[in-house]
Formats: structure tokens, C-alpha cells, sequence
């Protein structure tokens, strides 16, 4: 069994200046006639992401898998136990970049079961992308040999890499692959003698391979069966089966690379003419000197082309960036890194490497591109510096700031104040852009949606909309969006600042209902002054008479509103509310009946002061104070724990009988119902009865309030 698990192991290169290794095979999901053979002859594959959640099955997988477990993983349908094997052999796997396998014992439903599991990575743009998983049943292991090397057969097909099978006399399989490569049919390639596969030329090398026992990586010639010549890359696996030594040859077919080395030679001088024009340093060397540098190289390092020719080829990395400089280069791959290079004078620069090895003067070297990073740096730290103090001012700001892609038409940054202000996790909202289309008050998704879209085209602009937050309260935001232009002139993102302006809208409409009560209020004292004037005139004896009653009843009319208008800023008293309003009618007309005298906050002042003004204005008018028999009983109490809501009644009695409720709601009604509801979260109840008006009133007192006992 372990002499399988070898023959598809990734191995890496020897030494660091060897040819890139050979591209891991992937083994993607078969046909259903694969599948269907793979099931027969008791192999199970799958696919699995990086998250090691299984993503395809075929063949014979093991009763726990199928398409009911795609998308879950081996901890989540196994015990912990026997699902930490599984998994380790893949996190192996993911973290080498290289085929692992091993033998798993678990247990599933009551059966007990042991496999050998092979996890091959599946590469994407040289990243690991998942995994491939070949998962043998133990009692299909010990099937005859033949049918191992059905198997064997059925899993090459599935590869991109050509595969041949031989025991150094004969050929025993050959993949697709393979036969593809070389203009055989399979049945043509099998029991052929494998060296009649080697082109003459690289006979008595492969020969002299064979003897040293070696593996590989080797560079030699095929001969396809037109007999043409075709450059490979050949890695060799020995293992025993049955008794005998089965060589697996992997081949990697290196004619485009060929062609391209050719170029490179036939193109040293177009070489050496582009190295000397770029302005970016370029090195070769073998490994272990310097043979080859440009002048743009000699400017970086302060040094001349006759000193750096021979020098070890790592003099010019700076002593603590050599460890992982070299680890790079001797892993072989072709890749992009940062570093910091030192000057013949000692001092350092960062720097920008990319390396790739290549034929140079028919051996195999390294070359690598050097670009100076200093001004980059510098650029960089002046970057950071203008983003912390971006963020330091968005950190510190009560509004809110926010960045979108204005091709994606997705937020890139909240400012902390979104938090306060939203009552949302700036993140989160972020993770999830729609979240913040739906704060937004219904009413308002088209403004919104209409204006960023004219930002996003290059406008500015300026709007105010609701949102609510998430305990349903909703706020007023004025909202300034901008664009944000690339050095092109394109527009790349959208920016804005948004303010809370709930208290602002909160004081217009507050300003507008005052103004209309100015005006009505205006009104109702003429009307009242007017009403205090008939009924003292119908009564008084002589002019003498009137003039003094008049009088003190404009200045009873005139201490209310100074009540009004000078506690309302501090806590008022409700007695002294209601007396002062109704003093004008005379203590006799007026009864108040309350356990407890209650203190209101300035709020509560302002909006209930209008509305005892205008019951009061309209009982003089209509009601119980506009004869002299009518009178008004006040009643108040307190309940809800500590005062938390007061409720206050308004009886008339005696005065004209009510025929019938107004047939519409005048502005004193609408006042009063606002005042009360939508000032101060109460309620307002009118009972137009026949013997006289009958009003509830009902709010929440503010935590100020301080009952006087």
C-alpha cells in the first residue's frame, strides 16, 4: 500500500538551480463511464475546496459519502475521532502543496471500515485551489494484480501528466497522456519494450540512469511513432508489486519550453540591448557566481560590471534578508518577492526581485530583475501618514464618513460614527450592503438611490432622508455625496458625510407649530378678550362696574401666558398651570381635585399649556364657561411606579347642551391632539356628551417630574 501512496507523491527539486518541478497533476471529475468503472473496481474520488468541504464524488466512495454530504466536511458526518485522521491527511496536503496519503481506520453506522486515502492538490495559478481525494477500500487493495492495475490504468486516465507504466523489460500501462504525446494507441504501447520509446540519442543515458537507480528530474528526447523527436521531463518511482520492480515514469512534455530557450538563445544580443535600456537592475548567475549584470544593475549597487562578474551570487542581498532571499530562489518557481539589497559601501535599499531559471550559454542559470522600491517606500510611508490622519479625523468626527465603489456600487469604509448614529456594526454593514438600504426609511429608498447614481456619474450633491435603526427610532440625516476622481479624471469611488439632523427637523416642526399657534392663539384671545367683554358687560351694572371686572380679567388672561412663557423653560407646576389658566372665571366655576401637585418638564409645560388653552378658549366660546351657570371640574392622578404617567380629566357641567359632536375638527382641535400625541407620546380623548364636553388626557411624565406632597 505504501508503495502506491509513493507513486503519485509531488517530490521537489534536488538543488536550488534545477528546471521547475513538474505541474502537480489534478484529477478532476470523471466522465460516468470512468466513475462507473472506478465503482466497480472499488475506487472512490472526490473534490474538496480549501475549506475541506467535499464538493464531487464518483466511483465506489465509502457508504458515509455521497452527494447527501457535499458541502460538509469529514468532522461534520464522523465522529471527532475518526474525523481528525481524515482531516489531517488533507490539512497535510494544503499546507505542503504536495500529494499526501495515508491509512485511515473509522467507523460509520455500526460498519467499520479502513481505507487507504491519497490527497492530491488541485493548482490554480500555482495556488492550491483543493484538493483531489482517491479513497481505496482495504479488501480492494487485496484484489489480484490485475485489477490493481486496472486501477492504476483507470487513475492515469484521469491525468493531464503522461504516465508509463514498465518493469524495465515491458510495458505494462500507458495513459492517454502518454499515447497522446507520442502518436500511440494504447494497445499499440502496451508490452512494448520501453526503450523503443527513447529516442536514440538519449539511449545510453537513460541506460546509465537506470543503473544509478536514479529518479529524476531528467531532460531527454522520445521518439514518437511517426519518428519524430519530442523533449521531455521525466521523473521515475520504483515500487514492488507481485514480486516484481515497477518503474512509474511521469512525463512532462517540454517542446513549447524548447522553442522558447531556443529564442532566448538566438536573441542574447536583443538581450543584452533591452537589459542595458531597462532601467531595472538585471543579474545573472549560476547558482553560486555572478556571470552577467547591466549597467542599470552597477548604478543600484554603486559598483562596475568588471567587480560583480564572479562574486558569490548573494553579495549584494543584504546578511538578514539572505535566509529568506535564498529559500526562494532554491525553491525553483518563478515569483515576484521583496527584499532589501545592499550597496558596495555597506548601506541598504529595499527592493522588488523576480527571478525565472533560464538557458544562458547552453547551461542552466537564474536570471532575476531588480527594481528599486525606495521612492515606492517613501511614497508608501507618505500614504499611511495621509490615512492615518484620514482615519484619525473619521475616528474623531460625530459624522459619519463613508467611501463606495462607484463601479460596484459597494461601500468601502464606515467611520465609527455610523455605530451611534446607525445603531448598526460598521462591518457588518459593509460585509452586507443591503443592510443599509434597509435602515433607510421606505418612504425614501428612491431619493437615495437616485442621488448616489447622480454621484456616481459626477455630481455633488445634497439631501436630507429618515433612516431607522434597528430599535425603531428613526433619525433625520443630512447627507453631502461627492465624487472621487482617479488621476485619469475617471470616477473610481463616491464619498460622503452624513449628520444627524433629527433634532434640527424636530425644532422646524416644532417652530411651524409654534407659528401656527402664535396665529391661533392670536385669534382665541381676541375671542376669548371679546367673550370675557360680552359676558362682563351683560352683567355689570354700570360702565364703573365693567371696567373694573374687565380688567381683572384681562389680567388673569395675561398672567397665564406669562406662566407660560417664563416657567416654561424650568419645571412648572400643574396646579398652578391650571389655576392660572381658568382665573379669569372665578374660583366658584373651577374645582380642582388632584392627591398630589405634579412638576413639568419644559415639554410638557409648552404642550399642555396649549391644550388646557384651548379647552379653556373653546369652553369659553361654546361650552361651560361661556354662561355664568357653567362650571369646569379638573381631576388629575399619577400612576406607573414613580409618576411615570400622569392622567388629567376636563369635566364641564351646566352649560349649553351639546347637540351633536362637531361635524368637522377645527385647528384647535388638531393642536391639541398633536400637542399631546405627537410632543409628548400621550393621548387625547373628546367626549362630545349632551350635558357638556368631557376630555382625557393622558402622557408620560419625564424623569424630572418631581411630585410635590
Amino acid at each position: 500500500m505504501v508503495t502506491l501512496r509513493r507513486r503519485f507523491a509531488a517530490n521537489p527539486l534536488p538543488h536550488a538551480m534545477a528546471q521547475p518541478a513538474l505541474q502537480t497533476f489534478e484529477l478532476h471529475a470523471p466522465d460516468p463511464q470512468v466513475g462507473a468503472a472506478l465503482a466497480v473496481l472499488g475506487i472512490g474520488v472526490a473534490g474538496c475546496d480549501t475549506d475541506l468541504r467535499y464538493t464531487w464524488f464518483a466511483g465506489a466512495s465509502p457508504s458515509f459519502l455521497g452527494p447527501s454530504a457535499i458541502g460538509l466536511r469529514d468532522d461534520e458526518i464522523l465522529a471527532a475521532a475518526d474525523a481528525a485522521d481524515l482531516l489531517a491527511v488533507k490539512q497535510r496536503a494544503l499546507a505542503t502543496g504536495q500529494a499526501q496519503a495515508a491509512h485511515v481506520r473509522l467507523s460509520h453506522g455500526g460498519q467499520e471500515f479502513c481505507l487507504e486515502l491519497r490527497a492530491q492538490p488541485v493548482l490554480d495559478a500555482g495556488r492550491v485551489a483543493g484538493l483531489t481525494l482517491a479513497m481505496l477500500k482495504e479488501e480492494a487493495l487485496a484484489q489480484p494484480p490485475d485489477a490493481r492495475g486496472e486501477r492504476e490504468r483507470i487513475l492515469a486516465a484521469t491525468t493531464r501528466e503522461a504516465v508509463l507504466l514498465h518493469d524495465g523489460q515491458r510495458t505494462v500501462e500507458a495513459n492517454e497522456a502518454f499515447c497522446r504525446l507520442l502518436g500511440f494507441t494504447r494497445d499499440e504501447a502496451i508490452d512494448r519494450d520501453p526503450m523503443d520509446f527513447v529516442a536514440p540519442e538519449s539511449r545510453d543515458f537513460v541506460v546509465k540512469q537506470a543503473e544509478r537507480r536514479a529518479k529524476g528530474p531528467d531532460e531527454l528526447f522520445l521518439s514518437r511513432k511517426d519518428g519524430t523527436s519530442v523533449p521531455v521531463e521525466v521523473l521515475v518511482e520504483r515500487f514492488e508489486e507481485g514480486g516484481r520492480i515497477l518503474r512509474v515514469a511521469r512525463i512532462r512534455d517540454l517542446t513549447m519550453y524548447k522553442r522558447a530557450e531556443a529564442a532566448l538563445r538566438e536573441g542574447e544580443a536583443r538581450y543584452r540591448a533591452l537589459a542595458a535600456a531597462t532601467r531595472e537592475g538585471v543579474i545573472i548567475h549560476d547558482g553560486e557566481r555572478i556571470v552577467e549584470v547591466n549597467e542599470a544593475f552597477c548604478q543600484l549597487h554603486g559598483t562596475t560590471r568588471e567587480r560583480a562578474i564572479g562574486r558569490a551570487a548573494y553579495d549584494y542581498i543584504a546578511p538578514e534578508a539572505r535566509p529568506d532571499a535564498l529559500a526562494i530562489i532554491a525553491s525553483g518557481r518563478s515569483t515576484i518577492y521583496e527584499t532589501t539589497a545592499c550597496r558596495e559601501d555597506g548601506s541598504t535599499f529595499p527592493v522588488e526581485a523576480a527571478g525565472q531559471p533560464i538557458l544562458y550559454r547552453g547551461r542552466l542559470m537564474r536570471v532575476a530583475t531588480l527594481r528599486d522600491l525606495s521612492e515606492r517606500r517613501v511614497a508608501e510611508g507618505a500614504l499611511r501618514d495621509s490615512e492615518e490622519r484620514f482615519r484619525s479625523f473619521a475616528e474623531a468626527s460625530a459624522d459619519v464618513l463613508w467611501v463606495a465603489d462607484a463601479v460596484a456600487r459597494r461601500l468601502e469604509y464606515l467611520s465609527p460614527a455610523f455605530k451611534a448614529l446607525w445603531g448598526e456594526d460598521p462591518d457588518a454593514v459593509i460585509q452586507r450592503p443591503s443592510r443599509w438600504f434597509e435602515l433607510l426609511h421606505p418612504d425614501d429608498h428612491a431619493l437615495v438611490a437616485g442621488a448616489f447614481e447622480r454621484t456616481a456619474r459626477g455630481e455633488r450633491m445634497e439631501l436630507e432622508y429618515r433612516i431607522i435603526r434597528p430599535d425603531g427610532e428613526v433619525r433625520w440625516i443630512r447627507d453631502t455625496g461627492f465624487p472621487i476622481r482617479g488621476p485619469d479624471g475617471s470616477i473610481r469611488r463616491v464619498g460622503g458625510l452624513a449628520r444627524d439632523i433629527t433634532r434640527r427637523k424636530e425644532d422646524e416642526t416644532r417652530q411651524r407649530l409654534l407659528l401656527g399657534e402664535l396665529n391661533h392663539r392670536v385669534k382665541n384671545t381676541l375671542a376669548t378678550v371679546q367673550s370675557i367683554a360680552r359676558q362682563t358687560l351683560r352683567h355689570a351694572e354700570d360702565p364703573a362696574v365693567f371696567q373694573e371686572r374687565f380688567e381683572d380679567r384681562l389680567l388673569a388672561l395675561s398672567q397665564t401666558h406669562n406662566l407660560l412663557t417664563s416657567e416654561s423653560w424650568e419645571r412648572a407646576s400643574l396646579r398652578a398651570l391650571l389655576k392660572q389658566e381658568l382665573a379669569p372665571y372665578g374660583k366658584a366655576r373651577c374645582r380642582y381635585d388632584g392627591p398630589a401637585d405634579v412638576h413639568l418638564a419644559p415639554r410638557a409645560v409648552v404642550a399642555l399649556g396649549m391644550a388646557l388653552h384651548e379647552l379653556t378658549t373653546n369652553a369659553a366660546k361654546y361650552g361651560a364657561l361661556s354662561v355664568e351657570t357653567g362650571r369646569v371640574t379638573l381631576d388629575w392622578s399619577v400612576s406607573g411606579g414613580l409618576f411615570e404617567r400622569l392622567r388629567l380629566e376636563w369635566r364641564e357641567e351646566g352649560g349649553p347642551p351639546i347637540a351633536a359632536p362637531p361635524a368637522r375638527r377645527g385647528f384647535g382641535s388638531r393642536l391639541l391632539e398633536r400637542g399631546i400625541t405627537a410632543e409628548l407620546g400621550g393621548t387625547v380623548d373628546l367626549d362630545f356628551a349632551p350635558e357638556g364636553l368631557r376630555a382625557v388626557i393622558e402622557l408620560p411624565l419625564d424623569r424630572s417630574n418631581v411630585p410635590e406632597i
